[in-house]
């Protein structure tokens, strides 16, 4: 039965002829001095990560990306540079395009550490970033011996275990600095699986979600929006990993997902935050929604891209973890 119904849902829509993996995992810290981490850590573990990777990776040390001439083989500028490498392919032409990975700090949460207090993330990587983990682990720790955050408070890593294994299996001890086990990557296929009831969900934004209606960010989320923004971050997901666009038609299934799927409830609210760019130099303000909205109706052939943004996120500034949701079903 499921092979029927993957087998349609490739005739149909394109869902599964991309074969793009991901892997989730947890990184589990312990502060070595007192750590102030702004209220959503994202950002800076971003920022962090970013200044170790090109310090680590990077052969050309100063160059400006775009004029590089490694920017198409430099792992630095596939993982966190990715518009130098795609700016002009599979028909786009963007500014921005996403990342292949995810940070995802818990949000409304503790942002304060003592010496010897733990903490924790989540790190989701994407398509060949699975295979640069080795790379991540390395500037992860590597921030944590130059320190973040406000007066640079160091950390060290305890373990990495991958939350996608039996019993989150252990990937990386801290202690050794050894790797203790294979990470399991999902391909797409993984969500391609049947509830019993495919006619009602409900959505938790977990952290701030920034999608735009016409020019203007808003609260205001119909099931047509959500699903013309996982479309869109999936298809350049796709171009990013694989440097194949995704045919997928986007037009039938959005005028399915208009007619065939209404919002019951939404109580979604707006919620506004700031961080500093340290790259722009500037404060920015970088406000989106959170909170439930319930959806009901014809839901089957959308439930596969819901559950892979579940893990993917949705909306702009995914990549330190804006546009986290969880879904409940009926």
């Amino acid at each position: 039965m499921l092979e029927d119904w993957a087998a349609k849902m490739t005739q149909q829509n394109k869902f599964l002829s991309i074969d793009i993996k991901l892997a989730s995992l947890k990184l589990y810290l312990t502060a070595r001095d007192h750590i102030y981490l702004p209220q959503f850590a994202g950002s800076a573990l971003r920022g962090g990560f970013g200044h170790a990777l090109r310090k680590s990776c990077c052969a050309m040390q100063g160059q400006d990306c775009r004029e590089c001439m490694l920017k198409t083989s430099c792992l630095y500028a596939s993982v966190f540079e990715t518009s130098f490498n795609h700016v002009s392919a599979g028909g786009y032409n963007l500014s921005d395009y996403p990342r292949p990975f995810i940070i995802e700090p818990p949000f409304f949460n503790q942002n304060k550490f003592q010496p010897g207090e733990s903490f924790s993330f989540n790190l989701v990587l994407i398509g060949k970033a699975i295979e640069y983990l080795p790379y991540f682990i390395f500037a992860f720790a590597e921030m944590g011996r130059h320190g973040i955050g406000v007066g640079r408070g160091r950390y060290k890593i305890d373990r990495i275990t991958d939350q996608f294994g039996e019993n989150d299996n252990l990937v990386f001890d801290g202690k050794s600095e050894r790797f203790t086990g294979s990470v399991h990557a999902h391909s797409l296929n993984h969500f391609a699986v049947s509830d019993k009831d495919n006619s009602k969900i409900v959505l938790t934004f977990k952290s701030p979600t920034r999608i735009k209606s016409g020019n203007h960010l808003t609260k205001d989320l119909n099931f047509r929006l959500l699903m013309q923004n996982l479309f869109r971050r999936l298809s350049l997901l796709a171009l990013v990993c694989t440097g194949e666009p995704w045919d997928l038609n986007y037009k039938s299934l959005l005028e399915k997902a208009e007619v065939a799927v209404e919002s019951t409830e939404s109580k979604l609210y707006w919620y506004d935050w700031k961080r500093y760019s340290n790259r722009q130099k500037k404060s920015m303000k970088l406000g989106g929604f959170l909170g439930q909205i319930s959806f009901k109706g014809n839901l089957e052939e959308f439930l596969p891209f819901i559950r892979a943004g579940e893990y993917l996120h949705v909306g702009k500034a995914c990549t330190f973890g804006l546009g986290k949701y969880e879904i409940e079903t009926s």
